[in-house]
């Protein structure tokens, strides 16, 4: 194993008395970019859950860097879940919130260097002219990108999103994964997002992890990506369609 693998091993995850999804299984390098798809209730949240540490695995294994990834300090991890769970209405700013990606805690002031290198990422997300705002004040896609900011300023080695465009905008979603292919390209963080869009999978991930309450397939974007593999991962005919168009087309380039 390499010295900087992240690995789930027959990973099951639930909670007492309830099975999530089972039989999950992965091998990811730094800079590698893996796309979580599957039904509503197939457990996805519960995974990347269990992944954050919030959740322990009912069974199974996952390592960082060969140990028990529970030994790796949460600082290492960076978790963004649906905006649906994050507070718009905390009394904080902007900057407070970034803060806490680092120390884990929320600042009683800030330093002219805290400032700065708060500055100096709000810059990297194009969020620099929100500074000194009140979480309150902000639209849905800038409370995305704060969170974002937030997660690069901790410098992590795990990454996880958990649906980031879900009631964003186009322009706003474009811009979010254009953010997350320039963190992406310094390749120093493995990034796994959980998401509805096949096609945002196809051109953005190297991995796909297909899942519904198991894993299905965990490969390449063609490999996963198939008419075979999303029939059994969402089974009913209101999905197959939509994805057998998206399918054709991309085999088709």
């Amino acid at each position: 194993m390499e010295i900087d693998e992240f690995s789930a091993q027959n990973l099951t995850v639930g909670y007492p008395g309830y099975t999530a999804a089972s039989n999950i299984s992965f091998v990811l390098k730094k800079g590698d970019f893996l796309a979580v798809i599957g039904p509503n209730g197939g457990g996805k949240t519960t995974i990347m859950k269990t992944l954050a540490g919030i959740l322990s695995p009912v069974s199974g294994t996952l390592l960082y860097a060969g140990k028990p990834l529970s030994d790796l300090s949460r600082r290492r991890i960076a978790y963004i879940p649906q905006m649906k769970d994050i507070s718009m209405h905390f009394p904080a700013t902007v900057e407070e919130l970034i803060e806490t990606g680092r120390t884990g805690t929320w600042p009683f002031w800030l330093s002219q260097k805290m400032k700065h290198s708060i500055l100096s990422v709000m810059e990297k997300t194009g969020i620099e002219k929100l500074a000194g705002r009140s979480l309150s004040e902000l639209s849905g896609g800038e409370l995305q990108r704060v969170y974002l900011s937030r997660a690069f300023y901790r410098n992590p080695e795990i990454l996880l999103l958990d649906e980031p465009v879900t009631g964003l905008d186009v322009r706003a979603g474009k811009d979010l994964f254009s953010i997350l292919e320039t963190f992406q390209s310094s390749g120093n963080t493995i990034i796994i997002m959980v998401t509805h869009d096949i096609q945002t999978a196809y051109s953005h991930a190297n991995r796909v992890l297909l899942v519904n309450r198991k894993q299905i397939e965990c490969n390449t974007p063609s490999a996963a990506l198939t008419a075979h593999c999303l029939q059994e991962t969402f089974g009913h005919d209101s999905h197959r369609h939509g994805l057998f168009q998206i399918l054709e087309n991309n085999h088709a380039h």
